[in-house]
């Protein structure tokens, strides 16, 4: 991803953050900043999905549903149903976002994460725990 297109992305996202502040929320999670449904706010957001990289193409690999014939194969078969946007101001907490644990062979849901500040060692990232 080109540092223009990271630019355009992040002040798309700056012109349309949010407090997270509301009821039922952490303190770290008040101070954050969220932007909801990016697939509504520009074209740019699809196409990030759609195009760099295959991130549609990587979704697919684990969340078709291969027992469902009425969408053709070269299609998506998964609903999307969080594209948000959140730039965490505290460190999080080590949590689980996936709210139904379940047992089986198929996922029901996977996160992609697309890094418009940086990751590394110093400012964090995701720990998986298996």
């Amino acid at each position: 991803m080109g540092t223009s297109l990271i630019g355009d992305l992040q002040r798309l996202v700056l012109q349309h953050a949010g407090s997270g502040k509301g009821r039922g929320v952490s303190s770290n999670q008040a101070a954050d900043l969220y932007v909801y449904h990016l697939q509504y706010l520009d074209t740019l957001f699809l196409d990030l999905l759609t195009e760099w990289h295959g991130g549609i193409e990587i979704l697919k690999q684990f969340l078709d549903d291969p027992f469902y014939k009425e969408i053709p194969a070269e299609d998506p078969n998964f609903l999307l149903a969080y594209f948000n946007a959140r730039s965490s101001v505290e460190t999080l907490p080590l949590h689980i976002d996936n709210y139904v644990p379940t047992l089986g062979d198929y996922p029901n849901s996977m996160q992609i994460v697309f890094s418009l500040s940086g990751q590394g060692i110093e400012n964090g990232a995701t720990v998986v725990v298996a």
